[in-house]
C-alpha cells in the first residue's frame, strides 16, 4: 500500500468521520443478525447525559454523495416528523461518525443533521411503540429518510420485520449545565444566516422551522436556539457564502409568507 493511497484513505475517514460515511442504510447486504439477544424489545432507554461534542462528525457543513449537509450547533429544541430505517450486521463493530464502534444490540441511531452525541426520543407512529436512542453516527443520506437506528432500537420500536416506519423524534436534553463548546467549521472568509427572532413560543418557532425546512431550495436545516439570557427563541438557517445567496433565498421565504426575516453576517 502506497504512502499516497495511506493519505487518501486517512482523508476520506476525517472528512466522512466514519468508514461507512458515503451510504448508511439498508442495502442487499445488510440484514438482521441470524441470532439475536433476549430482550432486545425490553432494552432500558440510555440515560440521557450532558456529553462533551466529538471531535470526529461534527465538522460542519459537510459533503456526502454531492449534496451538502449543515450540522447543528447546541439546538435548544429539534422535532421532526418523518421516515426511519434500520442498521443492522453490514455496520456492526464498524466505527461511525464519532469514530465509537457501531453495536446493533444498543439503542444508538445516526442523523445527518444533529451534533453528535445527542439523545432523541423516537416514536412509531404506527404502534405507538417509544425509545430514547443516543445519536452517534450520520446518515442516511436518502431524502426520504430522517433517522437510521440501530437494529435493537427497531425491534423495541417493533419495525425490525418492515424494514421502514413512520416516526416522530424529539431532541432530549439532560438537566444540569451545558458543555460551552462550538462544532467545528469548515473556513470560509464571510457567513450569512438567514434569522427570526422573538418566539416566545417553543412550538410556534418550532412551526416556522418546520415550514423553512418544507422549501427545497433553502437546503440547511432550521436551528432553534435560545435568545442569550432574554426569554424565547430565534430560528436561524445558515450559513451561507454570500449576501447575494442570502438574500435570493430571504426573498423565497417572504414568497412563503416567512417573515420578518433578517440577513446576519458573522
Amino acid at each position: 500500500m502506497t504512502i499516497r493511497f495511506i493519505f487518501a484513505l486517512f482523508s476520506f475517514w476525517i472528512v466522512g468521520g466514519c468508514s461507512n460515511m458515503p451510504i448508511h442504510s439498508q442495502s442487499e447486504t445488510d440484514a438482521a443478525p441470524h441470532v439475536s439477544p433476549e430482550g432486545l424489545e425490553n432494552l432500558p432507554d440510555p440515560k440521557v447525559t450532558v456529553e462533551p461534542l466529538s471531535t470526529l462528525g461534527n465538522h460542519s457543513p459537510y459533503t456526502v454523495n454531492g449534496k451538502t449537509y449543515q450540522v447543528m450547533s447546541r439546538p435548544a429544541a429539534y422535532r421532526r416528523e418523518g421516515k426511519a430505517s434500520w442498521y443492522g450486521t453490514k455496520f456492526h463493530d464498524r466505527l461511525t461518525s464519532n469514530g465509537e464502534k457501531y453495536d446493533m444490540f444498543k439503542l444508538t441511531a445516526a442523523h445527518k443533521h444533529l451534533p453528535l452525541p445527542s439523545y432523541v426520543e423516537v416514536i412509531n407512529l404506527d404502534n405507538l411503540k417509544r425509545t430514547i436512542v443516543r445519536v452517534n453516527d450520520r446518515g442516511p443520506f436518502h431524502d426520504d429518510r430522517l433517522i437510521d437506528v440501530s437494529y435493537a432500537a427497531a425491534v423495541k420500536l417493533g419495525f425490525a420485520n418492515e424494514g421502514i416506519a413512520r416516526v416522530l423524534i424529539e431532541l432530549k436534553k439532560a438537566s444540569g449545565p451545558e458543555v460551552n463548546e462550538l462544532l467545528p467549521l469548515v473556513r470560509i472568509e464571510k457567513r450569512f444566516f438567514l434569522q427570526l427572532v422573538g418566539f416566545e413560543n417553543l412550538k410556534e418557532a418550532d412551526a416556522i422551522a418546520s415550514r423553512l425546512e418544507s422549501i427545497e431550495q433553502i437546503v440547511y436545516t432550521p436551528v432553534i436556539l435560545t435568545r442569550g439570557n432574554l426569554d424565547g427563541y430565534q430560528v436561524r438557517v445558515g450559513p451561507y457564502k454570500t449576501r447575494k445567496e442570502t438574500e435570493r433565498l430571504h426573498a423565497l421565504a417572504v414568497m412563503y409568507d416567512i417573515s420578518p426575516l433578517t440577513i446576519i453576517e458573522e
